[in-house]
């Protein structure tokens, strides 16, 4: 595979018409942007620790996309040029996918790139982490869709910008008709049948009741969990 910076011309057109199909068919245009945006220095900053904080950390996509369509762009002027943009961002993607998930473009999944795990406090201290922390997961989405899922641009892919953990979905005509998932679990207990089991759930999208009226409760209950007050005067 030619490497970034090392590819003769011949070589890397002959790369990059090789795997521009894969890209578009397995769904790695954001391989691609992230590329082009490292081959413009565009979002980067006075100083790394700045960058996801900016306006292009929320924007990456249009952003890249308004300059890739504007070849007068001085971005563009000062990368080379549009097709050199585009060229090298291709053919350095495609090394780069091929590096992490090898050559075969079948590979190429997004859910391999960007993964959500859900971390536990006491997680910090490795190897505690395969302990207590839940997944990962192969996740979807990203930046730009409606399962938002971002992730910053100067550190992919994993989703560790933004992502929404609750989602509840309220219908006003039948209160019990109501969904809602808040992973992972609603245990805290490690070992507890309850303390991951959303979380694959909401990887998948799916929901569960959120009953409100005391009859459907009744019939949906598992399990009790009776509080009876201390009288007065009874030993604890």
């Amino acid at each position: 595979m030619p490497r970034r910076g090392r590819s003769s011309p011949p070589d890397r057109e002959r790369h990059v018409e090789r795997h521009r199909a894969a890209l578009q068919q397995h769904g790695e245009p954001v391989a691609f942007l992230h590329v082009a945006g490292q081959a413009l220095e565009v979002g980067q900053g006075p100083h790394g620790l700045l960058a996801a904080n900016s306006e292009y950390s929320g924007h990456a996509s249009v952003t890249l996309f308004a300059i890739l369509d504007n070849p007068a762009s001085a971005w563009i002027i000062g990368a080379g040029g549009l097709q050199a943009v585009v060229t090298r961002s291709l053919s350095d993607a495609a090394g780069w996918l091929a590096e992490r998930l090898g050559p075969d473009p079948a590979g190429w999944q997004w859910g391999k790139l960007h993964q959500i795990t859900a971390p536990h406090a006491l997680a910090l201290r490795k190897p505690l982490d395969e302990v207590f922390d839940t997944g990962p997961f192969p996740m979807g989405g990203d930046t730009d869709t409606v399962c938002q899922t971002a992730f910053v641009p100067d550190a992919p892919y994993h989703p560790d910008a933004c992502a929404p953990s609750y989602r509840q979905i309220v219908d006003l005509g039948d209160l019990d008709g109501t969904v809602h998932i808040a992973p992972p679990g609603n245990s805290g207990l490690l070992g507890d049948p309850h303390y991951s089991d959303l979380l694959p759930l909401w990887v998948k999208g799916d929901y569960l009741p959120a009953l409100w009226s005391r009859p459907a409760v009744e019939r949906a209950a598992v399990d009790r969990f009776h509080l009876e007050p201390q009288v007065s005067g009874e030993k604890s």
